[in-house]
């Protein structure tokens, strides 16, 4: 898959102002957006790894690698990281290699069997790349990524079963989370809004019960 658009950038400053913010997750403003157009923008590049080369010592000398306790976009939280100290980005404007992507598979199957494990990971794992930013010419905060947590919130309340309760109420109870659920305005989009109060207003157990209840009527639930 081609880049959404063509980079050539040649400072810190300028990778991390313009491409930085395509893999970290989704700030206020996109979620914005998306309630408004129905579509993120800025675009997310697709994070995965084998479209990017990279130069090894970036990676050697900054001790940049794969999050294990992470199973799904783990690829984007990678070149996140390398962003933050790549002082050059080039794309090449051709499709150089092929592969082919399956709705199956082991990856998916292992993946809905620790969603809430994988969701805490990955929000921490954001959390800590921003703080490895030393530029202080790059002002950049949880509001970067704040709607992909409250999007993974709504997610794991989606597609948890009620027995996992107790562990998504451990979650929540984190003080990041709880930081990210405050900043995060209503926006014109009414099954969000109304996920965002319950939240807002420490009524997640209602929610999530909601959604049980909607669930066993057998109406499909999404974000």
């Amino acid at each position: 898959m081609l880049p959404h658009k063509q980079y050539e950038l040649f400072s810190n400053k300028e990778v991390m102002d313009e491409l930085f913010p395509r893999y970290i997750g989704y700030s206020v403003e996109q979620v914005q957006h998306w309630a408004y157009h129905g579509s993120f923008e800025p675009k997310h590049e697709w994070g995965a790894c084998w479209r990017v080369a990279y130069k090894r010592t970036l990676l050697v000398e900054n001790g940049i690698y794969f999050n294990k306790q992470i199973r799904l976009n783990e690829d984007s939280m990678l070149n996140a990281n390398a962003l933050v100290y790549a002082n050059s980005v080039l794309t090449i404007p051709e499709a150089l290699y092929c592969y082919y992507i399956r709705n199956t598979g082991t990856m998916k199957k292992a993946l809905l069997s620790s969603l809430i494990e994988n969701k805490k990971e990955l929000f921490l794992e954001r959390k800590r790349i921003v703080s490895l930013i030393q530029n202080p010419e790059i002002k950049v905060d949880f509001s970067i990524y704040v709607g992909s947590i409250i999007f993974g919130i709504i997610e794991i309340m989606t597609s948890a079963l009620l027995r996992e309760w107790h562990e998504i109420s451990d979650l929540l109870c984190d003080l990041h989370i709880k930081q990210c659920i405050c900043y995060m305005p209503y926006v014109k989009n009414v099954k969000f809004s109304i996920c965002l109060f319950l939240l807002k207003k420490y009524l997640s157990i209602c929610l999530f019960a909601g959604i049980q209840v909607l669930k066993r009527m057998g109406l499909r639930i999404s974000a």
